[in-house]
């Protein structure tokens, strides 16, 4: 267990105010690979692989580079006993996900049916295929960061993330919460741009079954701050 007593020690004068944001900031990569470690089980195969009277999870989880959680859940098991059983047959998930969504803006539009974001608009989802991968939160940022087009086809919605230059840090998952930290430049064209991004950059997390809230960091700040106009 870290020594916090000795950590606060060696601050010394250094501010609280930095000493914590460091703080946050490794959690938040150290947290980058463990979306995987919570995403949702639906997108997989089996990869089968056999026990021996030996075997247990933990040697299970660094061999084949998955979690605990996503091998119980794909066997159907209750605990992380030893696998005591020689010969018993065991699935490692393999993670397939091939498509992700992006919302995109209807400007001034009236369709009742569609996910109203302020001023008047409407959020649209947009599916782009992906790479199969067990990070499809992480894939689907990178992929909407990368969009500096202000309109995107075939329909022409709206992209207020156009004129940001940002990147992402990390994503992560963690009790049904995605943590993302972005960082670099966010420009919005107008005050009705805050919430057109706020909905461009929460569906994102939302899309996935496992997510219940997104939290979202812009260089260091609430996403609500980073895109307040004081």
């Amino acid at each position: 267990m870290m020594k916090t007593t000795n950590i606060t020690h060696k601050v010394g004068r250094l501010s609280l105010a930095f000493y914590l944001a460091c703080s946050a900031w490794a959690t938040s990569t150290a947290a980058a690979s463990t979306e995987a470690a919570t995403s949702s089980l639906r997108y997989y195969t089996c990869r089968f692989t056999y026990g021996s009277a030996d075997t247990t999870m933990t040697e299970l989880t660094r061999k084949f580079n998955v979690t605990e959680n996503q091998i119980l859940r794909a066997n159907n098991w209750v605990n992380p006993s030893p696998i005591t059983q020689p010969g018993q047959k065991i699935c490692i998930p393999r993670f397939n996900r091939r498509e992700i969504s992006l919302d995109f803006i209807g400007l001034n539009d009236d369709n009742s049916s569609v996910q109203p974001v302020g001023c008047g608009d409407r959020a649209y989802a947009h599916t782009y295929p992906i790479a199969p991968t067990n990070a499809p939160m992480t894939a689907a940022y990178k992929l909407l960061l990368s969009k500096h087009a202000q309109h995107e086809p075939p329909a022409g919605a709206y992209n207020a993330l156009y004129q940001s230059r940002l990147t992402l840090r990390s994503a992560s998952i963690y009790n049904g919460t995605a943590y993302v930290y972005l960082v670099g430049t966010l420009r919005l064209g107008g005050t009705c741009d805050a919430p057109r991004v706020q909905a461009q950059l929460e569906n994102v997390a939302l899309q996935f079954s496992n997510v219940k809230k997104a939290n979202i960091f812009v260089n260091g700040k609430p996403l609500a701050q980073a895109l307040s106009p004081k």
